[in-house]
Formats: structure tokens, sequence, C-alpha cells
């Protein structure tokens, strides 16, 4: 099931059925058109993403189409589920979708057509995945299960792979996010540290940072970064 809050209240004004496989998950949830006329992304891990438009009234709730963007999802490795992935760069109108897969799959949502497969190059399956909202997408980050942390560039050879590797994470990366405003990335992993990066400092991290009660593993499990503002939630 769905849910969507108002957070000012707080309490909640809606709850929905995604309509996905008994058994399976919503692993992932992207707003599209945030802006304007909003709709939501539900991502599960039956490989099918479904775009609702009205949810903050049932009486409006609707679905406005599904589809499956990865038929070979599948565990890769033992040690956790992710399920679908799922990130989307508003002004391209592009979907990319990765998690128990090898690949991150890039699609036009407007044509409807998978426009290139990118291997993620690991055993390991994407926990997590962004891409940079300052240009038309080109740049993708995602973060492994390992811990490793991999940008891959969609102008490059799809026989490439990941142009960086970070690997300081020991765990399962929760979260990864690119700022607007710089060129760097934040990641956390359910070790409890979170990592600055950058994409012009190569294999190594800026500063590291251990939340209170951070040193607990498997406790932290969310990270939420600000697009703008310096501000992180965990």
């Amino acid at each position: 099931y769905g849910n969507v809050w108002n957070w000012k209240q707080p309490m909640r004004i809606n709850r929905f059925s995604n309509m996905n496989p008994l058994g399976s998950r919503i692993t992932s949830l992207s707003l599209l058109n945030e802006h304007n006329f909003a709709l939501v992304s539900a991502g599960s891990d039956d490989g099918v993403v479904r775009i609702w438009s009205g949810i903050d009234n049932p009486d409006s709730l609707r679905l406005v189409t599904s589809w499956k963007v990865l038929s070979d999802l599948s565990p890769l490795t033992t040690g956790g589920n992710a399920g679908l992935i799922v990130d989307w760069h508003q002004q391209q109108g592009l979907l990319m979708a990765s998690g128990n897969a090898s690949v991150i799959r890039i699609w036009d949502v407007n044509k409807e057509l998978t426009i290139q497969d990118i291997p993620t190059g690991s055993e390991k399956f994407v926990t997590c995945m962004t891409c940079d909202k300052r240009d038309d997408g080109h740049t993708i980050v995602a973060g492994f299960a390992d811990g490793t942390i991999r940008s891959f560039d969609r102008r490059t050879s799809s026989k490439q792979g990941a142009i960086t590797t970070w690997a300081e994470h020991k765990n399962w990366v929760v979260n990864v996010s690119i700022s607007k405003t710089t060129n760097q990335i934040v990641s956390g992993s359910t070790s409890g540290e979170i990592k600055f990066w950058s994409t012009d400092v190569l294999h190594k991290s800026l500063k590291t940072i251990t939340p209170r009660g951070g040193q607990n593993a498997n406790n932290f499990m969310a990270l939420a970064c600000h697009n703008i503002a310096p501000l992180i939630a965990t």
C-alpha cells in the first residue's frame, strides 16, 4: 500500500493499494511533475512501475499507466533484496531503473521506449540511485549492497560500465544524492556514516560524519538530502 501524509498537520490523508502481486513490495517512490500536475511513480519488486494521479484524494485517485521496466529483475546475491530502484529526470522525461539486476535501464517515458542499458559491473545489487538533475541527466550515481558507489555516464559506450568507483562504505548504501548547487555527492550506509564525495576527486571521500547513534549498524535505514539547502535527515 501507498500512504499519503500531510506533513504540516501531521496526518494521513490517503491510503491506496498499488495493485502489485501478493508477496511483492513497493521498493521505490518518485514524484513526477511536482510543480504542476503531480504524479507518483511506485516501483515494486515484481519489476513494474505504476504511475498514479490524484493521490491526495481517494475520490480522484487514478492509475495513469503501468509497465514492466525490468523483466529480468531477480536476486543476484544473498544478503537481502533491494527490489526495483528507480529515479526520474523531469526535464528529459527519463526514468532510470535498476535494483536486483545487472544493468541500469534508461526509459524515455514519452516515447515508452528503452533507450539504453548500462551494465553495473557488480555482482552485488543496486540499493539506491540518482541522476544529476542540473544537466541532461547523463551522470548517474548508484549505491550497492556491498557499500560501493559507482558513477556512470550515459554518453559513454554502454559496454563501458562505471567510470568511477568509490569503496569506503562497508555496508549497504541506503541513499545517494547529488547536490543541485555543487558537484558534491552525499551517501549514507547502514553502518551509520554519511560521506561526502566530489566528482573531481577520485577514489576517496571529502568528509565523513557519523550522526548520533549511527554506530549501531542496521539502525541507519534511511537518508534524505535537500536538493539545494545543506540539510540532511536520517
